[in-house]
């Protein structure tokens, strides 16, 4: 019974950190693509 607890806990808590780390990588995509988007003269030299 704890066994399988212990499982599921653990099975949430990856659970969590990945969809953490999903949209942490979302926002990082947003900010990037909005940092192109009004430095986009900018970029263009580059």
């Amino acid at each position: 019974m704890s066994h399988a607890m212990s499982y599921l806990t653990l099975l949430s808590w990856i659970a969590m950190i990945s969809s953490n780390m999903y949209l942490l990588t979302l926002m990082s995509l947003w900010w990037a693509l909005y940092f192109i988007i009004t430095n986009h003269s900018f970029v263009l030299f580059m």
